[in-house]
């Protein structure tokens, strides 16, 4: 959906400007918004953005 889309985009862009402070809101605005997907894909999108799943293995 859409606004998943935008809210991991804006994620990803504060992560890029190393933004720190304002870093827990973006990850809430993802949460928040995979919960209007499936169950299986909002746990993924959990994992992967909100818990950090994309740096393992690239640490």
């Amino acid at each position: 959906p859409y606004d998943l889309e935008l809210a991991i985009n804006e994620l990803l862009d504060a992560w890029e400007r190393d933004e720190v402070m304002n870093l827990d809101c973006y990850l809430n605005e993802v949460q928040a918004s995979a919960r209007s997907v499936s169950e299986e894909n909002d746990a993924w999108v959990r994992w992967y953005y909100v818990q950090y799943g994309w740096r393992h293995g690239h640490d």
